[in-house]
């Protein structure tokens, strides 16, 4: 079931955002939805932390104590990859909302069809993430593997080392060629980019890229080459903003 969670602390807007996701979903009945309302970021965070999990978070950004922009910074820190729309009063903070690896940032009262077709592409999203897979060759026989849970893959004694989000590893057969054909299935799908001839990243799995490291969800930090940090913090940036293509493939 795809789980929302509505964060603001006005209790009209709540309702009003709440009433606007209700009306979407009872115009797309094939699909189950689960709201949950929370009046403040704080109160949003202790339910991620006594393990409550969503899919879409709309976030209002002018809260009292904590704000829209650190709600969704710590829902990041926290592991969290559902996707965040903000709604907001003021437009001053179209660019802020990017450091939280928005969607998009609505300004109220907000626009339905606007709204809507953001809807529209997060569940289009979220079809193709639960859909999507590659199979892996390993000494101990084939596994289909989801790509979301790929956190990153290097290269390892002429094979492909899959790191997993669960904290498991996969080593694929022995390369017959380089490691970017071997992870080409991967570099088909627009989140992952190739960062030079050893190592592949989820985009959507990174939370900051820093001097010659990459901080991934859950709190991993993965050395990069440091001819390569800028090239992927620009790869990061454009992926969150929209742009590609990437990993040197017209995808």
């Amino acid at each position: 079931m795809f789980r929302i969670a509505v964060c603001d602390d006005d209790p009209g807007d709540r309702h009003i955002a709440d009433a606007l996701l209700a009306e979407y979903f009872a115009a797309h009945p094939s699909r189950a939805a689960r709201r949950s309302l929370f009046p403040s970021g704080e109160a949003l965070l202790r339910a991620i932390e006594e393990g409550q999990k969503f899919h879409l978070f709309l976030l209002d950004i002018l809260m009292p104590g904590l704000g829209g922009i650190a709600t969704g910074l710590a829902l990041r820190e926290r592991g969290q990859r559902g996707e965040i729309l903000y709604l907001t009063t003021s437009a001053e903070f179209g660019v802020e909302s990017y450091q939280a690896r928005a969607m998009d940032y609505l300004l109220k009262p907000v626009d339905k069809g606007r709204l809507f077709q953001d809807l529209d592409a997060v569940l289009a999203r979220w079809d193709r993430r639960r859909s999507a897979h590659i199979l892996i060759h390993s000494s101990e026989g084939l596994h289909r593997l989801p790509i979301r849970q790929i956190l990153y893959a290097e290269r390892m004694d002429r094979a492909v080392l899959y790191h997993c989000d669960d904290g498991s590893r996969i080593k694929s057969r022995t390369l017959q060629g380089s490691f970017a054909e071997g992870v080409r299935p991967l570099l088909a799908h627009r989140q992952f980019w190739l960062c030079g001839p050893s190592f592949l990243f989820n985009l959507e799995r990174i939370t900051a890229v820093e001097k010659q490291r990459a901080l991934l969800d859950g709190g991993m930090q993965v050395p990069v080459p440091r001819a390569q940090t800028g090239a992927l913090r620009e790869a990061w940036y454009k992926f969150w903003m929209g742009e590609g293509p990437y990993g040197g493939y017209n995808l």
